[in-house]
């Protein structure tokens, strides 16, 4: 929250295991990680920026958007490898359903 005060704009923080957290003008939000049995997190990170990215293009909302970015990431932790660890849009909504 500070540094979204500081720079005016909203401001997302990943935090691997602890989730994520988002800054906005609307407050704050926590997004909790996903239980996930980490093989390797080599592109976790990308694979949540990505997964957040389209969601966000697709109209979710910023809370939406960051639980399906942390759905998608703990599929890829469980997958060894960096592109070949991404998960498929089904994969990633199979999640969110079962969660």
């Amino acid at each position: 929250a500070a540094l979204r005060g500081a720079l005016g704009i909203d401001v997302v923080v990943t935090r691997g295991e602890q989730g994520s957290e988002a800054a906005t003008a609307a407050g704050t939000h926590h997004q909790p990680a996903f239980q996930a049995l980490a093989v390797d997190t080599t592109g976790a990170g990308d694979c949540w920026c990505g997964t957040l990215a389209a969601a966000l293009d697709a109209g979710q909302d910023l809370p939406a958007a960051m639980r399906r970015a942390s759905a998608a990431a703990a599929l890829a932790v469980g997958r060894e490898g960096a592109a070949t660890a991404m998960p498929t849009a089904a994969e990633t909504e199979a999640l969110l359903a079962s969660a």
